[in-house]
């Protein structure tokens, strides 16, 4: 039951960031929209991404559900294949640039929950230039 729970937040949560994605458009654009509609997708889906994010260590998690929840954002993983294609991207392990892309937005937004620090739309769009500058060759 846990597993078909956790497979329902992620189709949720695919289904925000990719509404409206067009990858047609410029790879930096691509970018800045999926991790915007992330950002809001967590921020107002806060029981859905603690679950997450708790679920998502578990052991109880069956490998055959982690990797239909990554499936789910297939598209994510397309662009950044093509940002490393046409050397947007650093030429390193796409799983990396993907956990690179959410782990700082997945972090402030906790340090944001637990109250350790003031949502600022400054500060979230800081966020997406400096992890768009981390990833970019």
């Amino acid at each position: 039951m846990l597993n078909k729970l956790y497979l329902s937040v992620k189709t949720k949560m695919s289904l925000a960031v990719f509404h409206n994605y067009d990858d047609s458009i410029s790879i930096q654009s691509a970018f800045e929209h999926a991790l915007k509609k992330y950002l809001n997708f967590i921020l107002s889906n806060k029981d859905e991404f603690l679950f997450i994010e708790q679920f998502s260590n578990s052991p109880l998690l069956h490998k055959l559900s982690r990797k239909e929840g990554i499936d789910l954002f297939e598209p994510i993983f397309n662009l950044l294949e093509k940002g490393k294609n046409q050397n947007v991207f650093k030429q390193v392990d796409t799983g990396l640039l993907h956990m690179f892309m959410f782990n700082p937005s997945m972090q402030y937004v906790k340090e944001y929950f637990g109250g350790r620090i003031e949502l600022k739309q400054s500060s979230l769009d800081e966020l997406i230039q400096m992890t768009w500058d981390a990833l970019k060759a």
